[in-house]
């Protein structure tokens, strides 16, 4: 017997694990480099991760937001 899968629940499953690595990466770059550098990759860093979230939404894949 097959066991029904809800895609949705594994997108937003696959979604929470990158944003968890990214976080994870995110972390340690202000004690990496000085304050003004850390503080400018932090910020490229988090645009990015935005521009992806709104490409998702546009796209309509998440559509609890």
């Amino acid at each position: 017997m097959r066991i029904s899968f809800s895609y949705r629940f594994f997108l937003i499953a696959v979604l929470f694990l990158i944003f968890d690595v990214e976080i994870s990466l995110l972390l340690p770059i202000p004690f990496l480099f000085s304050r003004v550098v850390g503080y400018c990759v932090f910020r490229m860093f988090v645009g990015l991760l935005l521009v992806g979230l709104v490409y998702e939404v546009s796209l309509g894949r998440i559509e609890w937001l």
